[in-house]
């Protein structure tokens, strides 16, 4: 496993002959394995090739390994820190590069899971499962999730956008403070763009969220932010 781990580690990684060998295939086995070193390094290699730009690749693992069930059984265990967050990381590359693949996630239940362990996740790493739930509710080459499905994730980042980092304290500074902030309001901008009649009109049911993203814009220096809560503000005035 540590040689793969090489193979894996170099620029131009050799996916596809361990596809042809059938190793692929056991790397996912491995992540039920009961040796938590075999597991990380297991979950270390399929999280760089879902880094990776190849579709077919990831096709491979999740329709043919049925890698998507095996990674939710990981992220249900946050006493296993490294893999857990791995674990997550990997569904998030995976739900980005494919409306196929966000609504297998959506059949699995993957959205639910990710709910229900961001409060059994620390601080630190909430951002981590926040951009996941905000990868699934982008579109695909024009495409959206299932609406009524991924509507269960907006008071996740409402919530975040009304109780922003305080300015005036230490979490300022912050960086995983201010990336879930961030994520937050891309999540809730996808959302904003899904042409189901009713996204718009759940966006403005929740007390005070217009009037939160109007003094974010204002007040907040980070680009990536003014740009997403422009473009909400945007495809609600379009609505």
């Amino acid at each position: 496993m540590t040689t793969l781990k090489q193979l894996m580690s170099r620029p131009n990684p050799p996916i596809q002959s361990l596809i042809d060998s059938g190793c692929m295939m056991r790397i996912v086995q491995f992540l039920s394995s009961n040796d938590q070193t075999i597991q990380t390094i297991a979950v270390e290699i399929l999280f760089d090739i879902s880094s990776g730009s190849n579709i077919s690749h990831i096709k491979i693992l999740v329709d043919e390994y049925g890698i998507i069930p095996h990674l939710m059984t990981l992220i249900s265990n946050p006493k296993k820190s490294s893999i857990h967050i791995q674990s997550i990381l990997i569904l998030g590359n995976i739900a980005i590069k494919s409306y196929e693949f966000k609504n297998i996630m959506i059949t699995c239940g993957t959205i639910g899971l990710l709910i229900e362990i961001l409060t059994l996740t620390c601080q630190k790493d909430k951002h981590i499962i926040v951009r996941a739930l905000a990868n699934i509710c982008d579109e695909d080459n024009g495409i959206y999730p299932d609406y009524d499905a991924v509507k269960q994730i907006l008071p996740i980042f409402t919530s975040i956008i009304q109780t922003p980092p305080d300015s005036s304290s230490s979490l300022s500074n912050d960086h995983n403070e201010q990336e879930m902030l961030d994520v937050a309001c891309l999540g809730l901008f996808y959302l904003s763009k899904n042409p189901h009649p009713e996204s718009i009109k759940s966006i403005l049911e929740i007390e005070g969220i217009i009037s939160k993203i109007f003094e974010l814009l204002l007040s907040h220096q980070n680009f990536n932010i003014q740009t997403s809560l422009l473009k909400i503000i945007s495809n609600i005035s379009n609505d």
